[in-house]
C-alpha cells in the first residue's frame, strides 16, 4: 500500500533530446519535479508514446553485418541499411557476398513455399571450407535464415529457419533510471524496460500507444542519487538499438508517495498467537 503525496504529467518530445540521436536521447527532467521529503518515494510511469513507423528493416547495428568463412580467412559482409523486401533483400546479400568471396561465385534463390533461402556455389578458385558465421553483437543470422554458424558441405545451403527481415513486433523503450547492479556500461539497463509499444502500423503509418489500465507493470523506480537525467534508448525486444528516423513524443507523470511502512510478518505472527491463544 502507498498514500501518493503528488502527481504531475510531463510531455517530452526527441526534440529537446540533448544528443544527435534520436533513439539514442538524453533529457534533463526539471527539477521540482523530483523535490520530495525524506519520508517519500518516486517513481515515473509512461503514460503514451506517439512516432511514426520510420526505420529501416535492415540497420546497421542491428542486422547488416556477418562474416563469410573460407578456410580460416575470415571476410566481412556488410549489407547496405534499408528497407528491403524478399526480393530486394536477396539480391543485395548476393552482391555483397560476391564482393568478398575470393574462391567462389554465389547465386541465392528464395522460396516462397518455405520461406528458405538455398545459396549456391560455384567454384572459381581454390576449393575450400566455407561458412557464414554470425556475430552475437548482431541479429543478422535471422535474415538469412540460420540459427548459428552455417557451413557448406556440397554445392548448395539451405537456411534452416524461415526468414525474417527485421519485422520488429514491439518497441522497447529502456531507461537509465534503474538499481546500479542492473547497469551495463553504457548507463542502460537490458532488464529495465521503461515502456513496451505494440508496432501495429506499417512502414510510414502512425504508431500511437496509451495505457488504459493504470498498473506499475513498467514503473520506474526513482533513486536519489540518480539526479534529473533521463536516458531512454529505443530497442527491440533482443536490445538492439532502432534507429527511429522520425521525431516522436511521450508523456510522463511522476509520482510521489509515502511507502507503508507497516510490519505484515509483525502481523502476521501476532494474530497467528491470538489465534492459538483461542484453541487453548
Amino acid at each position: 500500500m502507498e498514500d501518493i503525496t503528488k502527481e504531475e504529467t510531463l510531455f517530452l518530445s526527441s526534440t529537446a533530446n540533448e544528443t544527435n540521436d534520436i533513439y539514442d536521447a538524453i533529457y534533463h527532467l526539471p527539477i521540482h519535479l523530483l523535490e520530495h521529503k525524506s519520508n517519500e518515494r518516486q517513481r515515473i510511469k509512461l503514460l503514451s508514446f506517439t512516432c511514426k513507423h520510420s526505420w529501416y528493416n535492415i540497420d546497421t547495428d542491428r542486422n547488416n553485418v556477418f562474416t563469410y568463412r573460407e578456410d580460416t580467412n575470415d571476410y566481412t559482409v556488410t549489407l547496405t541499411p534499408g528497407n528491403y523486401d524478399i526480393n530486394d533483400l536477396e539480391i543485395e546479400i548476393s552482391t555483397q557476398l560476391n564482393a568478398v568471396a575470393s574462391n567462389y561465385t554465389y547465386a541465392i534463390s528464395y522460396s516462397s513455399t518455405t520461406s528458405l533461402f538455398t545459396f549456391t556455389r560455384t567454384l572459381t578458385g581454390i576449393s575450400k571450407t566455407v561458412s557464414f558465421v554470425f556475430d552475437s553483437t548482431y541479429e543478422t543470422e535471422e535474415i538469412l535464415g540460420f540459427m548459428t554458424t552455417a557451413t557448406f558441405t556440397g554445392v548448395s545451403l539451405s537456411s534452416t529457419h524461415i526468414i525474417s527481415i527485421g519485422n520488429e513486433e514491439n518497441l522497447f523503450l529502456r531507461s537509465n533510471y534503474a538499481s546500479s547492479y542492473l547497469m551495463n556500461s553504457d548507463g542502460i539497463s537490458r532488464s529495465k524496460i521503461f515502456g513496451k509499444v505494440p508496432i501495429l502500423q506499417p512502414l510510414f503509418g502512425l504508431i500511437h500507444w496509451e495505457m488504459i489500465t493504470d498498473n506499475h507493470a513498467f514503473d520506474i523506480e526513482l533513486h536519489a542519487n540518480q539526479g534529473n537525467m533521463l536516458h531512454l534508448r529505443l530497442t527491440n525486444e533482443n536490445n538492439r538499438v532502432i534507429k527511429l528516423q522520425n521525431h516522436y513524443s511521450l508523456m510522463l507523470k511522476v509520482i510521489t508517495y509515502k511507502k507503508d511502512t507497516t510490519n505484515y510478518g509483525t502481523i502476521h505472527k501476532m494474530l497467528s498467537l491470538i489465534l492459538l491463544n483461542q484453541r487453548k
